[in-house]
């Protein structure tokens, strides 16, 4: 009867909050308070955990959300949290239907504490840990774990609008003191539908610690950009979180260690403190709309701008080129956009085949029923569409320019150098260094070899086998992301032809591809490499970004 009693006690000092209802809730775990590790337990105890849930519960109250932070939680108090945020605790006096997720709600989940890979009938799960018992073994984490899915699953069935999961876990290379069902170190793949999902580390990898720290590294540097960019996309926060914790773990050879990724399907742009709102700290203000000539609203950002769409909404990002008279696409173009503009346009591909590797195991050729849509690999709506030709590729063009009212076309070989470029003459934007690629793009790397073993590639190791997410990467000094690396992107100038000159749209030559891709060797993801492709064939390593002509 007490242990209920603590348990309804508990519950409703986590869940009170202010008569005045929010539209911006945050649920925060922090577990540390394990037992010693020994040959009878797994996992140990955690200094930082505490200390970082309490400061992004200031970081964002400041933001103006609700915040629930949980301590040092066991199974039972866990799930009563999520399911009293999903709604789905029945009890007025536990959870008041004020305190749960509504429609059109933000709602971000974030854990920092153990969590480990399990492997339940052949599948690779994550675990979040629990506090309160000891874990000898992968069978007393499933029993006694939470599922991360399962908390994800959560949120992608509520009302909320924006949905944010952070996962500070996986400190332990586990695998190493067991076999007995465990996976690799750091999490696997969730592939979230409508949500974004934030890891601390790759699989493969550990997520750093420290007992001088007061938090984690990767919460150290998130709330770091939190607190100077909370006005910015959710994107850029994690872009630089990412970046400051590769150069943060770094070893005297320039090896990794530790590389922060992100799954997502947002729907939009997402900014924390609200987009263009003051930031936390410097009290700073982005650059708020603009109006342009034609009385449209312009949507600016950090080193871009998208404009109006007539059907509503806005254009892909773009950067305008120094001293030229075009703007580039900041990303390649997404399966979202593109799903757009057909539902928009009404255009289908035209051919129902693509190149790829249907059974995944090398044996590569054209398959019929392999299209934009059904690549053979995995891809969120964020992914770099690929599958798509040449033809395809200036259809968007024109439906663009047409939403737009002003010129989109596909870049001249010699524009797509020079925004690739960004006024270097190395070989790649960053550098000669071939094997630095995987800070910068997505390529043919160690994560590759170990599904294509005869691949040549860069000795590194991106996380990525197929397409990764548009913008996952560091960009060029002019601020364009996957320029190599990712997907091939067509150009609309004949391969024999002039490259500072647009091709006739009739006419089977073959066009220039620029860029290289993820499966590709480090002599192709280089500014100067050049590849030619027909205008109708499709491949899933092609895809396409657009300039915007002045």
């Amino acid at each position: 009867m007490k242990r209920r009693q603590a348990l309804s006690i508990v519950c409703l000092l986590l869940f009170t909050l202010s008569a005045q209802a929010s539209n911006k809730i945050a649920l925060l775990i922090g577990n540390g308070a394990y037992p010693r590790a020994n040959n009878q337990n797994l996992f140990g105890p955690l200094p930082n955990p505490k200390n970082d849930i309490a400061d992004m519960q200031n970081v964002l109250q400041g933001f103006g959300y609700q915040v629930y932070a949980l301590p040092d939680a066991n199974k039972k108090i866990m799930e009563k949290a999520v399911k009293c945020l999903a709604g789905q605790i029945s009890s007025q006096r536990q959870c008041p239907q004020k305190y749960r997720i509504q429609s059109g709600d933000t709602v971000i989940f974030y854990y920092s504490g153990h969590g480990a890979q399990a492997k339940v009938q052949g599948a690779v799960k994550n675990y979040l840990v629990p506090v309160g018992r000891r874990y000898a073994d992968a069978a007393d984490l499933v029993e006694y774990g939470i599922s991360a899915r399962w908390i994800l699953s959560k949120l992608e069935n509520s009302r909320a609008k924006v949905k944010v999961m952070i996962l500070d876990a996986c400190r332990d290379r586990i695998q190493l003191s067991t076999g007995k069902g465990f996976g690799d170190s750091g999490f696997t793949r969730m592939h979230p539908q409508g949500a974004f999902v934030a890891y601390a580390t790759q699989s493969g990898h550990i997520a750093w610690g420290d007992d001088k720290r007061r938090n984690s590294l990767y919460t150290e540097k998130l709330l770091e950009n939190l607190k100077t960019g909370g006005g910015k996309t959710i994107h850029e926060v994690f872009r630089k979180t990412r970046d400051a914790v590769f150069l943060a773990t770094r070893d005297d050879q320039g090896k990794q260690r530790q590389i922060p990724w992100e799954e997502e399907q947002l729907i939009g742009d997402f900014c924390f403190a609200g987009c263009g709102r003051f930031s936390a700290q410097t009290g700073s203000q982005d650059t708020p709309p603009t109006q342009i000539q034609t009385g449209q609203t312009l949507q600016r950002e950090a080193k871009g701008f998208r404009e109006p769409l007539k059907s509503g909404g806005y254009g892909p990002l773009m950067v305008r080129i120094p001293g030229a008279d075009y703007a580039m696409g900041t990303y390649e173009i997404s399966v979202g956009e593109y799903r757009r503009f057909e539902q928009s346009s009404g255009y289908r591909s035209k051919g129902d085949d693509c190149y790829v590797d249907k059974d995944q195991d090398g044996s590569w050729g054209k398959v019929k029923d392999a299209s934009w849509q059904k690549p053979y690999f995995k891809q969120s709506a964020q992914h770099p569409v690929v599958c798509v030709s040449w033809s395809d590729a200036v259809a968007y063009s024109k439906w663009l320019s047409r939403e737009t009212g002003n010129h989109y076309r596909l870049p001249t070989s010699e524009e797509w150098e020079r925004a690739a470029r960004a006024e270097t003459t190395t070989e790649r934007y960053w550098g000669d260094d071939a094997d630095l690629a995987c800070a910068y793009a997505n390529v043919g790397d160690q994560t590759a070899k170990q599904k294509y073993s005869d691949w040549m590639i860069h000795n590194c190791r991106d996380g990525y086998v197929y397409t990764a997410p548009v913008g996952q990467f560091k960009p060029n000094a002019w601020g364009l992301y996957d320029v190599l690396g990712n997907a091939w992107e067509w150009t609309c100038s004949l391969y024999d032809g002039e490259q500072s000159a647009c091709a006739p749209e009739k006419g089977n030559e073959s066009r220039v591809l620029r860029g290289g891709s993820w499966n590709y060797r480090p002599y192709g993801v280089r500014s100067a490499s050049r590849f030619s492709g027909r205008p109708s064939p499709r491949n899933y390593d092609v895809g396409f970004r657009v300039a915007r002509i002045y």
